[in-house]
């Protein structure tokens, strides 16, 4: 029996491609899924291995994957929608569970409730990551504190540095 502590989400099946079962999957976060056997998704209640046939990543984040007695459409549209899960040890050791970009369109709250934005672009270009909000406040990643992560609802509620937001923008010289 496969248990929720035994596995960690890497992504969402997407929408189907073709006719004879393949789907695209949108991963958030990196993997070995060279030596993984199987994806895992909750049917039902119960989570239940789907054994990989064959993959081809389309970019990134994105990959077609046929599953093994996943052999038409219509099939592999019941997993549309649905999060995939690999056991946790074929998680990168340096990977905390999510890259940034998996959090681009959460709304970012603090933590008496408070909007802060919504999160419109990632900054990655340097090592000081920075969460660009559609109000054009920019949150350094390392400076907040993440108190919960609530994926249905689109929401990161987490804790800032007291001024943060306070902040006067530069004035371009």
């Amino acid at each position: 029996m496969i248990l929720q502590e035994d596995i960690a989400s890497v992504g969402k099946f997407a929408k189907t491609h073709g006719v004879k079962g393949e789907i695209n999957i949108d991963f958030h976060t990196d993997f070995d899924i060279d030596n993984c056997q199987c994806l895992i998704a909750e049917m039902d209640g119960i989570f239940v291995p789907f054994f990989i046939e064959a993959y081809r990543f389309r970019n990134d984040t994105t990959a077609l994957v046929m599953l093994d007695n996943i052999t038409s459409e219509n099939k592999a549209r019941e997993l549309s929608g649905k999060t995939v899960y690999v056991k946790k040890e074929f998680l990168d050791n340096d990977n905390s569970g999510y890259s940034t970009g998996f959090f681009t369109g959460y709304r970012l709250i603090d933590k008496d409730g408070n909007n802060l934005g919504e999160i419109a672009d990632i900054d990655d270009s340097t090592e000081n990551v920075l969460f660009i909000l559609k109000n054009g406040n920019l949150i350094p990643v390392a400076a907040m504190e993440i108190i919960d992560h609530d994926e249905k609802k689109r929401v990161l509620t987490v804790e800032l540095p007291v001024g943060l937001l306070n902040i006067e923008k530069a004035e371009e010289v």
